[in-house]
């Protein structure tokens, strides 16, 4: 008998989508028209898009929809993001806290 060798079968990469504007995400921070960025420290975790973010502020001044995350990290952005996103935290640990008694 013939013994035919399968290939286990490729599977396409698929990208995630971002998890704020929906967009596929690129495995390469130049692919796609945004960039995304995943920072963390501690409990607070922030989900960066380029995209999203100069659609919040750009009214405020944000110009460049392809903002890299060092460039919006220096900003004072990142920071009402960071505090808006560690007290997102404090609510829903509360909310899991209440939920258990």
């Amino acid at each position: 008998m013939e013994q035919q060798q399968q290939r286990p079968e490729q599977k396409m990469r698929q990208t995630k989508p971002c998890l704020a504007c929906g967009q596929p995400k690129s495995p390469y921070g130049t692919g796609g028209s945004s960039i995304h960025f995943f920072y963390q420290q501690g409990p607070v975790r922030y989900f960066y898009c380029s995209r999203k973010v100069h659609q919040t502020y750009a009214a405020e001044g944000l110009s460049d929809p392809r903002m890299p995350f060092e460039q919006f990290a220096a900003s004072e952005f990142f920071q009402r993001e960071l505090e808006a996103t560690k007290k997102r935290v404090v609510e829903e640990k509360a909310q899991r806290q209440i939920g258990c008694v």
